[in-house]
């Protein structure tokens, strides 16, 4: 997991969504006439009892039956198009060996059923359904009447197995949401139509999909920087990084402004450490930080819009930027970075847990001659670690001037990622400038007791 390393870049799987019929033959050896005259007889009852039926339609290895919608019976119809969702490029959002769990790739189309002669023919919108990311996990959804964008949610949570986000315990989370592949989030059935891809994310927020280790994705039109690579360092947790998303200069005006100010870090306590002395809190972080707002920085309105590009997470989400500075011996031990509601009972603000950080973007504004490593000790799914403090092992990111690492702290499902634990490690030489940019599920206003 030694982020310094070349990545292994592993090759995209490309999902054609075209989807073959599989006609079910009939085994030679169940049936044997004994003369020519007996096939003709044979043939017309098979047909028979096919027309009776209707054709059944077998779905490809790792799906599901379709499900069927509204009064058309699929018996009495045909496709008028046979090459459904041709045009669903989701490839490059498909994970060859990862569930990302709450999130699901929908390919929608729209196309024309032939019915029979007494009957007018009618548009039936299709979707394929690619269950947590995954390639190899899809299921089919026919919805032949359509009455509304609500309708369209009942039957999707009905059939993808969405958890109803109405319920009196769930009044405070995030409602499920739909996005196309650009990043805009989806209100109308207008839009589905129009996106043919649209990714469903079940805690109402975009969360990059990793893909895999080494994946590469390329995000278009980021201000300043244009189309812009991001590389994924880890799926579990899901962690990413970009090189040269902040300037030279922009690093050296925020280390110039921030530093005059420099206090030593502090943290929100927990509910049972509400009492305890601050040179309590210091044990576990030695850093110095200054709260940067953005109206003290002329370039910052720039990196805001950088930030939400890269997210697409609105900017009223986004926290004001926490200047860190870690001289030798340093460091700050393995944490997280949301407020678990169990452990903060007393923060009201956090609308317990369901308003909390969604994720991280960690700038690094200077490279570092030795240590300083950002240490992620649960990397792959490891274990709980037995010291908070250690840094021997796991995914460890090498600070670089202008890269920053974008990681989780929410699932794609809304919940809370225990796997997102990091830590700065000491600084073994020279001075680490680094800074917090925190994106909050909802939108962000400072409490009121907050240290600014």
């Amino acid at each position: 997991y030694t982020a310094s390393l070349e990545p292994n870049m592993a090759k995209e799987s490309k999902e054609k969504g075209t989807e073959k019929n599989k006609k079910r033959s009939t085994p030679h050896n169940l049936v044997k006439p004994s003369s020519t005259t007996n096939v003709v007889p044979l043939l017309v009852a098979v047909l028979a009892v096919l027309l009776a039926v209707g054709f059944s339609v077998y779905p490809e290895k790792g799906e599901a039956c379709p499900y069927h919608f509204g009064s058309k019976s699929f018996s009495s119809t045909s496709f008028a198009s046979s090459d459904r969702g041709k045009n669903c490029d989701v490839g490059q959002f498909l994970s060859p060996k990862y569930q990302i769990l709450g999130f699901h790739i929908l390919c929608v189309t729209l196309n024309l059923v032939e019915s029979d002669e007494d009957e007018e023919d009618y548009s039936r919108i299709d979707v394929r359904a690619f269950i947590n990311g995954q390639n190899l996990s899809s299921t089919n959804i026919l919805f032949d009447t359509i009455e509304d964008w609500t309708h369209f949610r009942l039957h999707s949570e009905r059939h993808l197995g969405i958890k109803e986000t109405d319920e009196a315990k769930h009044k405070l989370r995030l409602p499920w949401a739909v996005f196309s592949h650009a990043g805009e989030q989806i209100h109308t059935i207008d839009e589905v139509l129009n996106s043919g891809v649209i990714l469903l994310f079940e805690g109402g927020r975009w969360v990059w999909p990793g893909v895999d280790i080494g994946h590469e994705t390329m995000i278009p039109d980021v201000p300043g920087l244009g189309s812009t690579r991001m590389t994924t360092l880890s799926m579990i947790p899901l962690v990413f990084e970009i090189q040269n998303f902040l300037f030279a200069d922009e690093c050296d005006d925020i280390i110039g402004i921030s530093t005059p100010f420099m206090k030593n870090s502090v943290v929100t306590l927990m509910d049972h450490q509400k009492n305890k002395a601050d040179a309590r809190k210091n044990e576990w972080r030695t850093s110095s930080t200054y709260w940067l707002k953005s109206s003290h920085y002329e370039n910052m309105q720039s990196i805001n819009d950088r930030t939400e590009a890269v997210t697409r997470v609105p900017q009223e989400n986004q926290e004001d930027v926490q200047v860190l500075r870690y001289e030798v011996s340093q460091k700050y031990d393995s944490h997280h970075d949301y407020f678990n509601p169990d452990l903060y009972k007393r923060l009201d603000w956090i609308d317990e847990g369901y308003k909390n950080r969604l994720a991280t973007l960690l700038w690094y504004m200077n490279d570092v001659p030795k240590g300083g490593q950002t240490v992620f000790l649960r990397a792959g799914g490891a274990d709980q670690p037995a010291s908070f403090r250690d840094c021997s092992y796991g995914l460890r990111v090498r600070p670089e001037k202008g890269k920053i690492i974008l990681f989780y702290s929410m699932l794609a499902n809304g919940e809370l990622d225990p796997f997102s634990l990091h830590g700065s490690c000491p600084v073994e030489e020279g001075i680490k400038f680094a800074a917090n940019k925190w994106i909050w599920n909802k939108k962000f206003t400072p409490p009121q007791f907050a240290n600014r």
